[in-house]
């Protein structure tokens, strides 16, 4: 499947997968501009899914936001969410190599950073921090640790995917690939 780059119709594609999958036709998408942690069942609803690409990394007050998220899923709802992997010393924002473990000391390297709204929006969430948060509140959690691999088979197979990356994506793909080969 071919998902196009642009956030109107990625919408729309999710649309159609959803309805190619079983679901009725009660489908009723609904792209909110509000903070995570501002989601009000009075004023929203429930929902049956609340999804993110890439974008728990930038939530400051993430513990706050996943009890907001969950107390409006509706009882079968669920959560998919992807953020990048900072056990890997990458940030592909800013496709830079960042301090392994204390990823702020990257600031001391390139001290540009700390003036970006970008930079000081990033939490650096790793999968170790999301599972002890949610072990906290009583939410379950799964993770799927075969997403970066399946990402790097997708470069291989879809064109429009690939041309949809950042260079430096490309470059970790490549080097991997000619390491994996030695």
């Amino acid at each position: 499947m071919m998902i196009p780059c642009t956030v109107h119709s990625f919408f729309e594609e999710i649309k159609k997968n959803l309805l190619a999958n079983g679901f009725t036709n009660q489908i009723n998408l609904i792209d909110l501009h509000i903070a995570a942690e501002d989601l009000e069942v009075k004023d929203q609803g429930k929902f049956d899914l609340i999804y993110s690409i890439n974008v728990l990394e930038h939530i400051l007050r993430f513990r706050n936001s996943l009890v907001s998220m969950q107390s409006d899923l509706g009882k079968n709802g669920t959560m998919p969410h992807t953020c990048p992997k900072y056990h890997i010393p990458c940030e592909p924002h800013f496709a830079i190599l960042i301090a392994p473990f204390i990823p702020r000391l990257t600031t001391c390297f390139i001290p540009n950073l700390r003036k970006s709204e970008l930079w000081n929006s990033l939490n650096f969430v790793s999968s170790t921090s999301l599972r002890h948060i949610c072990y906290s509140l009583g939410l379950e959690i799964k993770l799927y640790p075969n997403v970066m691999y399946d990402t790097f088979i997708r470069l291989d197979e879809d064109e429009a995917f690939r041309r949809c990356q950042n260079p430096f994506v490309l470059m970790i793909y490549s080097f991997l690939k000619i390491n994996e080969r030695s």
